[in-house]
């Protein structure tokens, strides 16, 4: 464990939770609550979930959010040869320091891929970063 200054180490750095109380059930009703009736709720994991034949076959803009660098890797293979030329991938654990393998999956992946990868933050003075990448070819 590191200290980046004062209590904020590698344990507090993100805000997430563990999901030990998620399940499809609660996502479905929030869904239903927030009135979204465009979810197609997939549930397993993400290596025997993101295969051919399951899901859409182009893809404009992906939310990337799986934490691990497994996770990671299988969304890119997943999610690459569909998404299209302009497509849009934000990049929810790239800067983080709790889950360093959603980056260093992410390098790996785009070595030889033409993208733009693009931080976002609020200001200078802001810590946090905020990562996407833009498919060029």
């Amino acid at each position: 464990e590191f200290m980046i200054g004062g209590s904020v180490n590698q344990k507090t750095i993100s805000s997430s939770g563990e999901f030990r109380d998620a399940n499809a059930e609660f996502i479905r009703e929030k869904a239903e609550f927030l009135g979204l009736d465009n979810i197609r709720l997939v549930e397993g994991a993400f290596a025997s979930t993101m295969v051919d034949g399951n899901g859409p076959d182009k893809i404009c803009a992906c939310m990337m959010d799986c934490d691990l660098y497994e996770s990671y890797k299988t969304t890119f293979e997943f999610v690459w040869p569909r998404l299209e030329v302009g497509g849009m991938v934000f990049l929810d654990e790239y800067f983080s320091l709790k889950f360093p393998g959603a980056k260093i999956a992410t390098d790996k992946f785009v070595e030889d891929k033409h993208v733009d990868m693009i931080c976002t933050k609020d200001s200078d003075t802001d810590i946090f970063e905020r990562w996407y990448l833009i498919r060029n070819s």
